[in-house]
């Protein structure tokens, strides 16, 4: 299995997932969660937890903090939708959906301090943590002297031309 067959599974199965959530949480089953063995809020926060890690895989090139909003906005709507259709509006509930977008973000965060942490250890962790921020570097890179507009800076055409070493002749320089 390739990584892009991974992904387009775990894209289907976050698809079904979320629909199976939405089907849940916005349909007539206002008794369900008092049939489980645990809190409704536990079942929340571990559904967008899953949602969560889900969505880090099916959608690579996002940024996972805009996903973690996009969530949060999700679970809020979601919320605001349940009190229009007749069931209980709940902001815990959001709160403990919260959790569990929470709960899927912070391993990331760890990470990144242990890449830190690696990489520079006796740097400032304010201007290590904003060096690569995506969204506080320009839009567009500069392109070099001399590289074809529309080039890519990591493509063949883009590499400086090496020029071959001069043979080495051990009379000296040639007249």
């Amino acid at each position: 299995m390739t990584p892009a067959q991974a992904t387009l599974l775990v894209r289907v199965a976050i698809a079904a997932g979320g629909a199976l959530l939405a089907v849940l949480m916005l349909g007539p089953f206002q008794g369900l969660e008092n049939a489980m063995p645990v809190s409704d809020k536990v079942l929340h926060a571990g559904a967008f937890y899953v949602l969560a890690n889900g969505l880090f895989i099916a959608l690579p090139r996002n940024r996972r903090m805009d996903i973690a909003l996009g969530l949060l906005a999700i679970a809020g709507a979601s919320e605001v939708l349940q009190g229009l259709v007749g069931r209980d509006c709940d902001i815990f509930d959001v709160m403990a959906d919260a959790a569990g977008i929470y709960a899927a973000v912070i391993p990331m965060w760890a990470e990144r301090l242990r890449m830190l942490t690696r990489e520079t250890p006796y740097g400032d962790l304010v201007s290590l943590w904003n060096a690569n921020n995506r969204r506080q570097r320009s839009a567009a890179p500069s392109r070099p002297m001399g590289m074809p507009k529309g080039t890519k800076p990591w493509s063949h055409a883009a590499a400086p031309v090496r020029r071959a070493a001069p043979a080495f002749n051990p009379d000296g320089p040639s007249a």
